[in-house]
């Protein structure tokens, strides 16, 4: 199942109460693994207003990472993860002002025995007057690894050490000549130290 989303008219949330994102909720099965991401397009009340992001979803998922970033101007962004549900992913400061500006927010749910409705959330950083305005044509989408014919995930942590770059095992798929190709590689990770920085690449023919 494969469900795409999209804000129809402009959304607000004042305040830092975390609050549906209308248009971007869908409803989710019991047992089944889901990726998502949610690419909304915000504006703030004030640059000293920042925007924060979370997900709600059923109860006891058996796994839950989301991430991404929020752009607060050129060449300005925030980016953090988390593995529960209404924690924003990061607590931004700082925010848009009358700009609109793109953010990003994916990740994957492993849903448990409780069927019901994921969602994208938002809230202000600062009590009202503070406001997030999420604007018409932001969307989303989530799908599991029957929508594709060529899906692949890793079974078995794995691991790189030191510079060289190497393939993530079970992150590769075979391509034919002269096609186009459209990816997307959700990658959860940790590192041996919070000093060690993580790299990605791709490799092709």
């Amino acid at each position: 199942m494969s469900v795409l989303l999209r804000v129809t008219t402009d959304r607000n949330v004042v305040g830092t109460a975390f609050a549906d994102v209308t248009d971007l909720t869908a409803a989710i099965d019991a047992s089944t693994t889901y990726i998502f991401r949610f690419v909304p397009q915000i504006t703030t009340n004030a640059t000293t207003t920042g925007a924060r992001f979370s997900v709600n979803g059923p109860a006891s998922p058996t796994g839950l990472r989301y991430g991404g970033g929020i752009v607060s101007g050129v060449g300005a962004a925030n980016f953090g993860s988390q593995t529960a549900y209404n924690t924003a992913i990061f607590a931004t400061t700082a925010g848009t002002g009358a700009t609109a500006r793109m953010c990003w927010i994916e990740g994957l749910i492993r849903n448990g025995s409780n069927s019901g409705t994921l969602a994208l959330r938002y809230a202000a950083e600062v009590a009202s007057p503070g406001q997030v305005n999420a604007l018409t044509g932001s969307s989303g989408y989530l799908y599991t690894a029957s929508d594709f014919t060529e899906f692949v995930r890793v079974t078995a942590d794995r691991n790189v050490v030191g510079t060289a770059f190497a393939d993530v095992t079970d992150m590769t798929l075979p391509v034919a000549a002269s096609t186009d190709y459209t990816f997307h590689f959700c990658v959860h990770y940790t590192c041996n130290a919070n000093t060690t920085g993580a790299r990605f690449a791709v490799n092709g023919p």
